[in-house]
C-alpha cells in the first residue's frame, strides 16, 4: 500500500509521544539546572571518582583502546556495506549521549583522565565514538538509498498494490464508486450504514474501495479508518486491533471520546475471556461496572458530539478463517449500531456464505442482508481488458517496441475471434497476475532485448509465468528440437530448427502439429494440467515454434541458428549463482569443479552454471590448454549426470554447444591451445570417452549425433575429430561395457540394441542425400543370438502394440499390431523379423525355453500379410494381461 502522507505537526506529535520520558527529562534539565547539577555532583563523588581512582593511564591501556576502536571501525564498515538497519530511536539516544558528554567534557575537562600518548585526548572520549556509530550507519544508509534512487529512477517499476487513484481506473468503475460515495453522503446523519463490495479474487475489490476512500480523503466531515483484519493471528487479536485502530483515529479529534471507546472495547473483549482474566481486569478497573447496553448508549452520545462520520474500510475478509469471518461480522453488527459509523466491506459472497454455514448459521443469506444494507457486485474482468492492459503497459515501458507489441496483440485478437479457446493470454485472468507477469517479463527482457525476437521471448516467458513445468522441459533442447530438413534444404536446414515430431503418432491427423510432438507427449505424461490449460499451452507453443508457418523465421527467432539459449539467459541470476563464483569456477581444477557441480545439483542451481558455460566462447574466453581441457571435461561430466527430472537417463548438455567447443575448424583449437597436432587433440577427446564409468548413454548419443551430422551434405561441421572407423570402434567398446549390465528388456537393453546401428547420410541414385542406418554386424550378431534369446518372451511381448483411436487421444480400438520402429528397426521389415524367429540359429540359442514364440509367429505373419492392425485372441497370459490393462487404464 502507498504510505499515508503525514503533516509536520503529526510527525512531531508522534515523536513527542514516542519519547515522552526523554522529553520530560530534557524539560527538567532545562528548567532546573542547579538541581540536576547537584544530583550529578553527588553521583560523581560517590561513583565516578571512585572508579577513576582505580584506573591508571598506561601504554597497554592505550593499545587496548586503539584495538577496540579499530574493531568498532571495521564492524561499522561491514554493517555499512550490508546496509544494516537501525531504528530512528537509536539516533535520538545517540545524539542525547553525545550532547550530555560534551557538556560534561566542557565542565569537567581537568578532572577527566587523559591518555598515555595524547594529553588532549581523554579516555572518556571513547563514548563519543560509540555514540556516533548509529548516526554514521543511518547516514550511510540514507546516502546509499539516495544514490540507488538516482541510478534507478528511469528503471521499470510496476506496483502489485491495488490502484488508488481514479485516474488509474482501467476497469471503468468510476461511476459505480460514485454511487457508493453518494449513498454514504446522503445517508441520514443519525443512522449507520454497512455496504458490501462483492467480487471474487482478483476482481479489483481493493482498488474499487480505494476509489471510494479517495473521495473522503480531504473531507473534514469524515474520519476514514483502514482495517486489515487478516494481519491478526486470532479472534481476540482481531477485536483488540479493531478497537485500537479506531481509538487512535478518534483520539486525533477527542481524547475523552477515544478513552470511552477503548473502555467499551475492553467490555466487548471480556466476552471472549476466561473468568480468571475477567476478574483480573475488574481488579485493575479496566472493566467498568456499567453493563454493555449502558456503555453503548453513553458512548453513542459522546460519539455524536464529535460531529463527524466514521467510515471503516474492511478489506480481504476472504483471507480469514471461517470462524474469524463470523466474529468480524458480529463485530460489524455490534458497532454498526453507533449513529456515526459506516462500513465498506470487501468480500467474496460465496466464501462468506460458506463461512456462515461452517458456523452453523441458519439462512446465511438472510444473515448477510441484516448486516449489509446494500451490496455492489463487481463484474469479472474480461480477457479483452486484461489483454489491452498488458499491451498498453508493455508499450509504456518499452516505447521502442510499441509497433511490434501492437502487431503481436492484433494477431492474438484475431486468433481469439476465430476461437476463444486460442486466447494466448488466457492463463492470466486478473489484473494482479497481469502486473506480476509484466514485471517479470520486463526484468527478463532488459538484458536480451536486442538479441531475441520480442514475440518469441514474450511467449516463452508467458509459459514460464503460467506453466513453469512446460518451461523447464524446454530447457532440454536436444530432446525436443531437431534440424528442420523438411522445410529447408542444403545449408539452411542446419540453422533452422523445429519440434521433434513423433511420426507414428495419431494424436492429430495433421502430422506436423504440436499435439504430435515429443514435447506434447511428455507434457501429457506430467498429468498436472486440465484440458483447458493444455489447449492454452498448445496455442502458445504453436506461436513459439511456428509449426504452421516455419518458412517465415526471423534471424533472431528461437528456432534459428544458435539463438535458443539466449531465451533463457535471464535465468542467470545473482541469487542462484554469481558471476564472480563462475570466474573462480573456471579457474579451478577439474576435481574442484566436479565438487561445485555436485553441490549445485543438490541445491537445484546447476542450470544457472550451465547457462554461464553456454556463454563461453572457447576461442576468446579460455586462456590456457589446461583450462580448455577442464572446460570440455566439465561439459561431458554435466551431460552424463544422472537425471531424475525427465525420462532420459542423463541430464544432458546441448550437443551443438559441445560440438562447437571441440570443433577444430581451420585448426583453431590446435593452434589456440598449443596442441602439437590434431592427433593430440584427438587423444584428449578419446581419454574422456574411454574412461571407466557406470553408463555411456550421453557419450553414445553425442558421438552418433556428431558423426551423423558430419555425413550430411555441405555441412558446416565436417571437422569431426573421430573418423567412421574410430566411431564404430567406440560403439563396440560401449556395447561390451553395457551388455553385462542387462537384466531384462530395460533401458540398457535398448541402449545396446541401438549400438547395433549407426545413422548416417548417403547419396541415392539421383544424388540426393537420404538418412540411412548402417548395421554394425559384430554388435548385431551378439544382440540377436546372445542377448535377445535370454529374454525372448519379454522382447516379443514388447513387440505387441495396441492401435490408438484416431478420434480419441489416449484410447485404443482393441486391435493389435507390430511397431514400425523400436524394437524392430534392426530387422527393417516384418518378414526379416519372422525369418529371424524361425531360424535354426535362434531355436538353438533359446533351447526350446520360449512359451510365446509359436503363437507370436502366427500373429506376426497375419499382421505382415494384412499390413495393418488386426483382431487377435492371444492365449499367452502376459499378452492378454497387457491388452486388458491398456483397455482398463483408458477407462
Amino acid at each position: 500500500m502507498k504510505k499515508e502522507e503525514k503533516s509536520i505537526f503529526t510527525i512531531i506529535t508522534d515523536y513527542l509521544y514516542q519519547f515522552k520520558v526523554l522529553f520530560i527529562i530534557l524539560l527538567i534539565v532545562s528548567f532546573f539546572p542547579n538541581l540536576v547539577k547537584k544530583i550529578y555532583e553527588s553521583y560523581y563523588e560517590k561513583y565516578i571518582i571512585k572508579i577513576l581512582l582505580h584506573f591508571d593511564k598506561s601504554f597497554l591501556s592505550d593499545v587496548i583502546l586503539i584495538v577496540i576502536i579499530t574493531y568498532i571501525a571495521y564492524w561499522t564498515y561491514i554493517k555499512l556495506k550490508i546496509k544494516f538497519y537501525l531504528k530512528n530511536t537509536y539516533v535520538i539516544y545517540s545524539i542525547l549521549i553525545i550532547v550530555l558528554y560534551l557538556i560534561m567534557r566542557i565542565c569537567y575537562k581537568d578532572q577527566l583522565l587523559e591518555t598515555f600518548f595524547l594529553k588532549d585526548i581523554k579516555y572518556c572520549d571513547f563514548f563519543v565514538i560509540v555514540g556516533f556509530i548509529p548516526i554514521i550507519l543511518k547516514l550511510g544508509i540514507y546516502l546509499k538509498n539516495k544514490k540507488s534512487n538516482i541510478k534507478d529512477k528511469d528503471r521499470f517499476f510496476l506496483s502489485d498494490e491495488p490502484i488508488e487513484e481514479l485516474t488509474e481506473d482501467i476497469l471503468n468503475r468510476k461511476s459505480m464508486s460514485a454511487q457508493v460515495v453518494r449513498l454514504i453522503q446522503k445517508r441520514d446523519p443519525d443512522t449507520s450504514l454497512s455496504i458490501g463490495i462483492v467480487g471474487g479474487w482478483g476482481y479489483g475489490k481493493t482498488s474499487f474501495m480505494s476509489f471510494v476512500k479517495s473521495s473522503f480523503k480531504d473531507d473534514s466531515k469524515y474520519i476514514v479508518v483502514n482495517f486489515n483484519s487478516w494481519l491478526n493471528v486470532s479472534i481476540n487479536s482481531i477485536i483488540i486491533d479493531f478497537f485500537d485502530t479506531i481509538e487512535k483515529s478518534i483520539s486525533k479529534h477527542s481524547i475523552d471520546v477515544s478513552k470511552e471507546f477503548k473502555k467499551y472495547g475492553n467490555q466487548v473483549l471480556s466476552i471472549n475471556k476466561t473468568h480468571i482474566t475477567e476478574s483480573i481486569l475488574n481488579l485493575i478497573n479496566l472493566i467498568p461496572d456499567d453493563n454493555l447496553s449502558d456503555s453503548f448508549k453513553k458512548l453513542n452520545t459522546l460519539l455524536n458530539e464529535i460531529d463527524k462520520k466514521i467510515i471503516v474500510f474492511f478489506d480481504d475478509l476472504d483471507r480469514l478463517q471461517p470462524n474469524e469471518v463470523f466474529e468480524v461480522l458480529k463485530l460489524i453488527r455490534n458497532t454498526a449500531s453507533f449513529d456515526i459509523f459506516n462500513y465498506v466491506v470487501g468480500y467474496d459472497k460465496e466464501f462468506l456464505i460458506k463461512s456462515l454455514e461452517y458456523n452453523n448459521i441458519p439462512y446465511p443469506e438472510k444473515y448477510c442482508e441484516k448486516i449489509f444494507i446494500k451490496e455492489f457486485y463487481l463484474l469479472p474482468i474480461t480477457q479483452s481488458i486484461i489483454n489491452e492492459y498488458i499491451k498498453n503497459k508493455l508499450s509504456d515501458f518499452l516505447p521502442e517496441k510499441k509497433h511490434e507489441i501492437e502487431g503481436i496483440f492484433n494477431n492474438v485478437n484475431v486468433l481469439t475471434i476465430l476461437d476463444e479457446e486460442i486466447n494466448i493470454f488466457k492463463s492470466i485472468n486478473n489484473i494482479r497476475d497481469a502486473k506480476r507477469f509484466i514485471y517479470e517479463f520486463i526484468i527478463g527482457v532488459e538484458q536480451v532485448i536486442y538479441d531475441v525476437k520480442f514475440e518469441d521471448f514474450l511467449f516463452i516467458k508467458l509459459l514460464k509465468f503460467s506453466y513453469y513445468d512446460v518451461y523447464s522441459l524446454l530447457f532440454n533442447k536436444q530432446k525436443y528440437l531437431e534440424n528442420n530438413e523438411n522445410a529447408f534444404s542444403g545449408e539452411m536446414q542446419y540453422i533452422h530448427y523445429r519440434l521433434k515430431i513423433d511420426k507414428e503418432s495419431k494424436r492429430n491427423s495433421l502430422r506436423d502439429t504440436f499435439e504430435n510432438s515429443y514435447l506434447y507427449f511428455d507434457l501429457i505424461s506430467l498429468n498436472i494440467y486440465n484440458e483447458s490449460q493444455l489447449k492454452n499451452i498448445v496455442s502458445i507453443c504453436n506461436q513459439i515454434f511456428k509449426l504452421h508457418n516455419n518458412l517465415n523465421v526471423s534471424s533472431l527467432s528461437i528456432i534459428y541458428g544458435d539463438n535458443y539459449f539466449k531465451y533463457f539467459e535471464d535465468e542467470i541470476s545473482e541469487i542462484n549463482y554469481k558471476a564472480s563464483d563462475f570466474e573462480n569456477f573456471i579457474k579451478s581444477n577439474f576435481i574442484e569443479q566436479k565438487k561445485i557441480i555436485d553441490n549445485l545439483e543438490i541445491e537445484d542451481k546447476l542450470n544457472s552454471l550451465i547457462l554461464f558455460l553456454y556463454k563461453i566462447n572457447v576461442y576468446n574466453d579460455i586462456i590456457s590448454k589446461s583450462q580448455y581441457e577442464n572446460f570440455v571435461r566439465i561439459l561431458f561430466y554435466i551431460g552424463s549426470l544422472n537425471s531424475d527430472k525427465t525420462d532420459t537417463q542423463y541430464r544432458g548438455i546441448d550437443f551443438d554447444i559441445l560440438r562447437n567447443s571441440i570443433n577444430n575448424y581451420e585448426n583453431l583449437i590446435v593452434e589456440r591451445f598449443g596442441y602439437n597436432n590434431i592427433s593430440e587433440l584427438n587423444q584428449f577427446i578419446k581419454s574422456i570417452l574411454y574412461q571407466e564409468k557406470e553408463s555411456y548413454y550421453f557419450e553414445i548419443d553425442f558421438i552418433k549425433y556428431l558423426y551423423t551430422e558430419s555425413t550430411q551434405y555441405n555441412t558446416r561441421y565436417n571437422n569431426i575429430l573421430l573418423n567412421k572407423e574410430e566411431v564404430i570402434q567406440y560403439l563396440f567398446f560401449c556395447f561390451d561395457k553395457e551388455v553385462p549390465k542387462i537384466f531384462g528388456i530395460d533401458n540398457r537393453f535398448f541402449n545396446c540394441y541401438n549400438l547395433c546401428l549407426l545413422p548416417e547420410y548417403i547419396e541415392n541414385e539421383s544424388g540426393r542425400l537420404i538418412k540411412s542406418l548402417t548395421v554394425l554386424e559384430r554388435n548385431k550378431e551378439k544382440m540377436l543370438y546372445d542377448i535377445i534369446p535370454k529374454y525372448l518372451d519379454e522382447f516379443l511381448l514388447k513387440c505387441v502394440i495396441l492401435e490408438e483411436d484416431e478420434h480419441y487421444v489416449g484410447e485404443y480400438t482393441g486391435k493389435v499390431g507390430l511397431p514400425n520402429k523400436d524394437p524392430l528397426k534392426l530387422f527393417q521389415t516384418y518378414s526379416n523379423f519372422i525369418q529371424y524367429l524361425e531360424s535354426d540359429k535362434l531355436i538353438q540359442s533359446i533351447n526350446n525355453e520360449s512359451e510365446f514364440i509359436t503363437e507370436f509367429i502366427v500373429f506376426a505373419k497375419e499382421v505382415d500379410s494384412k499390413k495393418k492392425f488386426i483382431d487377435f485372441n492371444f492365449t499367452y497370459a502376459p499378452a492378454v494381461e497387457k491388452i486388458l490393462k491398456a483397455l482398463r487404464d483408458e477407462e
